[in-house]
């Protein structure tokens, strides 16, 4: 059976390339989420939720995500990568479409990196998602470009290989392996996880 993540030594050193990309130190993060299955727990005893404590589930959610993106248009990075970070603990829709809106203009590559990543809490990603993650493995800095791809890699290991989006991503990541735009350490990334995979049709 092939082994479709990304190779370990080859995913470590592209990480290691994020490092790079930073310039200044990453804060300590957002405050930890509230565990909501937990809490769910507590007020319905192990039962399923009742439509009251639904809606406050999903207040607390909305909140959550609204705070997030509220970092996101600090003009601190460190707030910025704070948001990103707590958007993936919410991977809502309205979640991603603030990380598609902050990535839509130019921004410090660190923050660009948090935002990136953060991307790949999204398991059902949006087409918009996917195109925004293939240009971003041909944007400037190995980093940049290492968290992109970070996150493709997640779709691929998790999306029905049959599917649209599968194919989506598998042929953007074969254009971006050609790229002269693409850092040669991604490049070579990009082609030895598609190896891991029976080709195409």
């Amino acid at each position: 059976m092939p082994n479709k993540s990304l190779p370990t030594l080859v995913l470590a050193g592209l990480l290691a390339a994020c490092a790079t990309d930073r310039r200044s130190p990453l804060p300590a993060g957002p405050p930890a989420p509230p565990d909501l299955a937990a809490l769910a727990a507590g007020l319905g005893a192990g039962l399923a939720p009742t439509p009251g404590q639904a809606a406050e589930q999903r207040r607390l959610v909305d909140a959550q995500v609204a705070a997030a993106s509220h970092l996101l248009d600090s003009p601190e990075a460190e707030a910025q990568i704070a948001g990103a970070e707590q958007l993936a603990a919410y991977p809502t829709p309205e979640a991603e479409r603030a990380l598609l809106r902050f990535l839509d203009a130019p921004r410090r590559a660190e923050a660009q990196v948090a935002a990136l990543r953060a991307l790949m809490a999204f398991k059902e990603p949006e087409a918009a998602t996917v195109a925004l993650l293939l240009k971003a493995v041909e944007w400037r800095g190995a980093g940049v470009q290492a968290a992109a791809l970070a996150s493709l890699s997640a779709y691929l290991d998790h999306l029905d290989p049959g599917s649209a989006r599968f194919r989506e991503v598998y042929r953007g990541l074969e254009g971006a392996a050609r790229s002269k735009r693409v850092e040669p350490a991604v490049r070579q990334g990009i082609k030895d996880m598609l190896a891991g995979f029976p080709p195409l049709g």
